[in-house]
Protein backbone atom coordinates (compact mmCIF):
# COMPACT_ATOMS: atom_id res chain seq x y z
CA UNK A 1 0.00 0.00 0.00
CA UNK A 2 1.03 3.30 -0.84
CA UNK A 3 -0.80 5.16 1.79
CA UNK A 4 0.09 6.47 5.19
CA UNK A 5 -1.87 7.18 8.07
CA UNK A 6 1.04 8.35 9.95
CA UNK A 7 3.00 11.56 8.35
CA UNK A 8 6.73 10.93 8.02
CA UNK A 9 7.63 14.77 7.90
CA UNK A 10 6.36 15.69 11.54
CA UNK A 11 4.36 14.04 14.42
CA UNK A 12 0.42 13.70 13.40
CA UNK A 13 -2.18 15.07 15.12
CA UNK A 14 -5.51 13.32 15.05
CA UNK A 15 -8.29 14.96 17.08
CA UNK A 16 -9.86 11.96 19.24
CA UNK A 17 -13.56 12.56 19.16
CA UNK A 18 -15.51 12.34 22.49
CA UNK A 19 -19.29 12.79 21.63
CA UNK A 20 -21.56 9.79 21.58
CA UNK A 21 -24.13 10.93 19.24
CA UNK A 22 -24.01 11.95 14.94
CA UNK A 23 -25.08 15.33 15.64
CA UNK A 24 -23.09 16.03 18.25
CA UNK A 25 -20.16 14.24 16.82
CA UNK A 26 -20.58 16.52 13.35
CA UNK A 27 -20.20 19.58 15.67
CA UNK A 28 -17.60 18.31 17.63
CA UNK A 29 -15.78 17.44 14.11
CA UNK A 30 -16.79 21.47 12.58
CA UNK A 31 -14.93 22.79 15.95
CA UNK A 32 -11.26 20.56 15.41
CA UNK A 33 -11.20 21.51 11.71
CA UNK A 34 -11.36 25.00 12.43
CA UNK A 35 -8.96 24.33 15.32
CA UNK A 36 -6.70 22.43 13.10
CA UNK A 37 -5.87 18.24 12.67
CA UNK A 38 -4.63 16.23 10.22
CA UNK A 39 -6.88 12.94 11.23
CA UNK A 40 -9.88 12.36 13.43
CA UNK A 41 -9.92 9.28 15.88
CA UNK A 42 -13.45 8.21 16.05
CA UNK A 43 -13.92 5.90 18.92
CA UNK A 44 -17.22 3.79 17.83
CA UNK A 45 -17.31 2.20 21.45
CA UNK A 46 -18.79 5.11 23.15
CA UNK A 47 -21.51 5.90 20.54
CA UNK A 48 -24.80 4.94 22.06
CA UNK A 49 -26.88 2.26 20.75
CA UNK A 50 -29.47 4.26 18.77
CA UNK A 51 -27.03 6.10 16.97
CA UNK A 52 -25.51 3.14 15.42
CA UNK A 53 -26.85 3.53 11.55
CA UNK A 54 -25.27 3.94 8.66
CA UNK A 55 -26.85 7.07 7.75
CA UNK A 56 -25.30 7.96 11.02
CA UNK A 57 -21.79 7.16 9.81
CA UNK A 58 -22.31 8.88 6.58
CA UNK A 59 -22.79 11.63 7.85
CA UNK A 60 -19.63 11.68 10.53
CA UNK A 61 -17.09 10.46 7.48
CA UNK A 62 -18.43 13.06 5.55
CA UNK A 63 -18.13 15.77 8.08
CA UNK A 64 -14.77 15.40 8.62
CA UNK A 65 -13.85 16.63 4.55
CA UNK A 66 -11.69 14.41 3.55
CA UNK A 67 -9.53 14.05 6.50
CA UNK A 68 -8.17 10.52 7.21
CA UNK A 69 -10.12 8.79 10.41
CA UNK A 70 -9.04 6.45 12.78
CA UNK A 71 -11.32 4.17 14.24
CA UNK A 72 -11.53 1.78 17.37
CA UNK A 73 -14.15 -0.57 18.79
CA UNK A 74 -12.57 -1.79 22.08
CA UNK A 75 -14.80 -3.90 24.49
CA UNK A 76 -13.54 -1.60 27.07
CA UNK A 77 -15.81 1.20 27.49
CA UNK A 78 -18.58 -0.39 24.83
CA UNK A 79 -22.00 0.75 25.18
CA UNK A 80 -23.31 -2.81 24.19
CA UNK A 81 -22.07 -6.57 25.00
CA UNK A 82 -20.95 -7.62 21.84
CA UNK A 83 -18.69 -10.20 20.99
CA UNK A 84 -15.41 -9.83 18.94
CA UNK A 85 -16.73 -11.38 15.75
CA UNK A 86 -19.42 -8.20 16.20
CA UNK A 87 -17.28 -5.93 16.80
CA UNK A 88 -14.91 -7.15 13.74
CA UNK A 89 -17.87 -6.50 11.70
CA UNK A 90 -19.01 -3.30 13.02
CA UNK A 91 -15.37 -1.97 11.87
CA UNK A 92 -15.77 -3.81 8.27
CA UNK A 93 -18.85 -1.25 7.77
CA UNK A 94 -17.02 1.74 9.48
CA UNK A 95 -14.17 1.04 6.88
CA UNK A 96 -15.97 0.54 3.74
CA UNK A 97 -17.87 3.85 5.05
CA UNK A 98 -14.60 5.65 4.76
CA UNK A 99 -12.25 4.36 7.85
CA UNK A 100 -8.81 4.72 6.89
CA UNK A 101 -6.93 3.55 10.28
CA UNK A 102 -8.26 0.22 11.80
CA UNK A 103 -7.35 -0.45 15.41
CA UNK A 104 -7.84 -4.20 16.31
CA UNK A 105 -6.74 -5.41 19.74
CA UNK A 106 -3.81 -7.81 20.38
CA UNK A 107 -6.22 -10.10 22.28
CA UNK A 108 -8.94 -9.72 19.48
CA UNK A 109 -10.67 -13.40 19.90
CA UNK A 110 -8.61 -14.38 22.64
CA UNK A 111 -9.62 -11.36 25.95
CA UNK A 112 -7.07 -11.14 28.09
CA UNK A 113 -6.42 -8.49 30.77
CA UNK A 114 -3.22 -6.54 29.26
CA UNK A 115 -4.84 -7.14 25.87
CA UNK A 116 -2.18 -8.77 24.47
CA UNK A 117 -2.64 -12.34 23.40
CA UNK A 118 -0.37 -15.26 22.39
CA UNK A 119 -2.62 -17.83 21.32
CA UNK A 120 -1.58 -19.48 18.06
CA UNK A 121 -5.23 -19.81 17.13
CA UNK A 122 -6.21 -16.35 17.50
CA UNK A 123 -2.92 -14.75 16.10
CA UNK A 124 -4.30 -16.84 13.10
CA UNK A 125 -7.25 -15.44 13.04
CA UNK A 126 -5.76 -11.90 13.69
CA UNK A 127 -3.22 -12.46 10.49
CA UNK A 128 -6.39 -13.39 8.32
CA UNK A 129 -8.17 -10.29 9.97
CA UNK A 130 -5.37 -7.89 8.80
CA UNK A 131 -5.06 -9.71 5.53
CA UNK A 132 -8.41 -8.66 4.84
CA UNK A 133 -8.35 -4.79 5.63
CA UNK A 134 -5.05 -4.42 3.81
CA UNK A 135 -7.10 -5.60 0.86
CA UNK A 136 -9.81 -3.23 1.57
CA UNK A 137 -7.17 -0.38 0.85
CA UNK A 138 -6.80 0.44 4.75
CA UNK A 139 -4.14 0.36 7.26
CA UNK A 140 -3.94 -1.31 10.13
CA UNK A 141 -3.03 -0.41 14.10
CA UNK A 142 -2.80 -3.72 16.67
CA UNK A 143 -3.43 -2.08 20.42
CA UNK A 144 -2.58 -3.84 23.97
CA UNK A 145 -4.05 -1.32 26.59
CA UNK A 146 -1.77 -3.01 29.13
CA UNK A 147 -2.47 -0.39 31.93
CA UNK A 148 -0.01 -0.52 33.95
CA UNK A 149 3.79 0.48 34.34
CA UNK A 150 5.77 -2.40 32.17
CA UNK A 151 9.36 -2.63 31.61
CA UNK A 152 11.04 -2.15 28.11
CA UNK A 153 12.10 -5.84 27.94
CA UNK A 154 7.97 -6.75 28.41
CA UNK A 155 7.11 -3.34 25.85
CA UNK A 156 9.69 -4.82 23.49
CA UNK A 157 8.09 -8.34 23.86
CA UNK A 158 4.45 -6.70 22.62
CA UNK A 159 5.84 -4.60 20.12
CA UNK A 160 7.73 -7.12 18.50
CA UNK A 161 4.51 -9.66 18.47
CA UNK A 162 2.35 -6.76 16.92
CA UNK A 163 4.86 -6.13 14.46
CA UNK A 164 5.04 -9.59 13.36
CA UNK A 165 1.10 -10.06 12.87
CA UNK A 166 1.85 -7.68 9.77
CA UNK A 167 0.39 -4.49 11.12
CA UNK A 168 1.32 -0.95 10.02
CA UNK A 169 1.43 0.73 13.10
CA UNK A 170 1.89 -0.65 16.99
CA UNK A 171 0.14 0.90 20.04
CA UNK A 172 1.02 0.24 23.04
CA UNK A 173 -0.38 1.92 26.37
CA UNK A 174 1.26 1.33 30.06
CA UNK A 175 1.34 3.88 32.75
CA UNK A 176 3.70 6.09 34.51
CA UNK A 177 2.79 6.52 38.32
CA UNK A 178 6.44 8.23 39.26
CA UNK A 179 9.40 10.43 37.98
CA UNK A 180 10.93 7.06 37.70
CA UNK A 181 8.37 5.26 35.71
CA UNK A 182 8.35 8.76 33.65
CA UNK A 183 11.94 8.88 32.86
CA UNK A 184 11.73 4.99 31.69
CA UNK A 185 8.97 5.21 29.40
CA UNK A 186 10.88 8.32 27.52
CA UNK A 187 13.73 5.69 27.55
CA UNK A 188 11.30 3.01 26.53
CA UNK A 189 9.81 5.80 23.43
CA UNK A 190 13.51 6.19 21.92
CA UNK A 191 14.41 2.48 22.46
CA UNK A 192 11.68 0.81 19.89
CA UNK A 193 12.38 3.45 17.55
CA UNK A 194 15.52 1.64 17.42
CA UNK A 195 14.04 -1.92 17.16
CA UNK A 196 10.60 -1.65 15.55
CA UNK A 197 10.42 -1.27 11.75
CA UNK A 198 6.99 0.14 11.92
CA UNK A 199 5.42 3.35 13.33
CA UNK A 200 5.24 2.89 17.28
CA UNK A 201 2.77 4.78 19.12
CA UNK A 202 3.21 4.09 22.75
CA UNK A 203 1.56 6.06 25.26
CA UNK A 204 0.92 5.80 29.05
CA UNK A 205 -1.98 7.04 31.54
CA UNK A 206 -1.49 7.59 35.29
CA UNK A 207 -0.44 10.17 37.58
CA UNK A 208 2.94 11.22 35.53
CA UNK A 209 1.54 10.70 31.61
CA UNK A 210 1.15 14.18 31.06
CA UNK A 211 4.90 15.29 29.80
CA UNK A 212 5.30 11.83 28.13
CA UNK A 213 1.93 12.37 25.78
CA UNK A 214 3.25 16.07 25.12
CA UNK A 215 6.63 15.14 24.34
CA UNK A 216 7.34 12.09 23.38
CA UNK A 217 5.30 12.25 19.75
CA UNK A 218 8.12 15.00 19.48
CA UNK A 219 10.74 12.08 20.20
CA UNK A 220 9.53 9.46 17.93
CA UNK A 221 7.47 11.28 15.00
CA UNK A 222 4.48 9.73 16.39
CA UNK A 223 0.49 10.45 16.90
CA UNK A 224 -0.81 13.47 18.82
CA UNK A 225 -4.11 11.75 20.25
CA UNK A 226 -5.71 15.08 20.68
CA UNK A 227 -8.62 16.40 22.75
CA UNK A 228 -10.63 19.40 22.13
CA UNK A 229 -10.51 20.44 25.57
CA UNK A 230 -8.60 19.30 28.50
CA UNK A 231 -9.34 19.46 31.87
CA UNK A 232 -9.04 17.42 35.55
CA UNK A 233 -8.28 13.93 34.69
CA UNK A 234 -7.97 14.19 30.73
CA UNK A 235 -4.70 12.82 30.43
CA UNK A 236 -4.50 13.66 26.72
CA UNK A 237 -3.17 16.77 25.15
CA UNK A 238 -5.31 19.39 23.64
CA UNK A 239 -4.72 20.11 19.74
CA UNK A 240 -3.85 23.63 20.49
CA UNK A 241 -1.30 22.01 23.43
CA UNK A 242 0.34 19.24 20.12
CA UNK A 243 0.56 22.67 18.03
CA UNK A 244 2.12 24.82 20.51
CA UNK A 245 4.72 21.78 20.73
CA UNK A 246 5.19 21.56 17.13
CA UNK A 247 5.46 25.39 16.80
CA UNK A 248 7.78 25.40 19.35
CA UNK A 249 9.96 22.49 18.29
CA UNK A 250 9.85 24.13 14.50
CA UNK A 251 6.91 22.96 12.48
CA UNK A 252 5.57 25.29 10.30
CA UNK A 253 3.63 23.02 8.01
CA UNK A 254 0.49 22.88 10.60
CA UNK A 255 -3.14 22.12 10.09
Amino acid sequence: MTMSFVRKDRPTIVGMLRSTTADLLVAEIDRMLQQGVDAFGFQHEIVQADERNEENYKKIFSAMQGKPAYITNYVRCNVLDLTDEQLTEELFLLVKLGAKLVDLRCDLFDRQPDEYSTDPVAIEKQKKLIDQLHAMGVEVLMSAHVLKYTPYERVLEIALAQQARGVDVVKIVTEANSEQELAENFKISLALQEQIKVPVLFLCNGTHCRKHRIFAPLLDNGLYLAGEYGGPGVNQPTIQEAKEQLQLAGYNDLP
